[in-house]
């Protein structure tokens, strides 16, 4: 029997083992954080527009002015009533036109991402799904919401924008891109 080649892994092997593996992960951490803050912005933006969509379906069916409120400029929203109906006109046992009819939480925690608007917190549907040009406070709607991560500083970021169109409709685009027939463009 050769024990020569059972002897196990030397000193040396080892300590290049670990600066191998202590280079490679240096080189991939920033690359990762950015990855994950590009997912923090894309999470953060898909749910607030999704909020948009439904505070315009919500006044097309009810017939009535809903407001999506993003007040605390975090990634939680929500949608409610312009004048809450409390009764049961309809006879469903619902609440005709409550003043909270979705509520998002907030998608990250701290400050992890940066949320800011044109204009305002509040965006006022009619109950043709259009955006009233005044909210109920007498305010501006916002028609565009920037959401980055401020504690990022990499090449790769991705800052994504909102824009909330007067017919009601929102997008989401890229406002670093600037060439002409790019969809992502803003």
């Amino acid at each position: 029997m050769n024990r020569r080649g059972n002897r196990g892994v030397s000193l040396l092997e080892l300590i290049i083992t670990l600066l191998v593996l202590g280079v490679v992960t240096a080189v991939a951490f920033p690359s990762f954080v950015t990855l994950m803050a590009n997912q923090r912005i894309k999470t953060a933006t898909e749910s607030m527009r999704s909020g948009l969509q439904v505070a315009r379906m919500e006044a097309l069916k009810r017939g009535r002015g809903v407001v999506f409120d993003m007040s605390n400029l975090d990634s939680s929203w929500i949608v409610g009533c312009e004048i809450p109906v409390a009764d049961d006109n309809d006879g469903d046992g619902q609440q005709d036109c409550p003043s909270q009819i979705q509520i998002s939480a907030s998608t990250t925690s701290g400050n992890a991402i940066a949320i800011t608007t044109d204009t305002g917190t509040l965006a006022t549907f009619s109950p043709l799904g259009l955006v009233r040009q005044l909210n109920q406070d007498g305010t501006a709607p916002f028609t565009q919401v920037n959401v980055t991560a401020p504690d990022v500083t990499s090449d790769g970021l991705i800052p994504l924008r909102i824009l909330l169109q007067a017919g009601g409709l929102s997008r989401i685009c890229d406002p670093e891109i600037t060439t002409d027939g790019d969809m992502r463009k803003c």
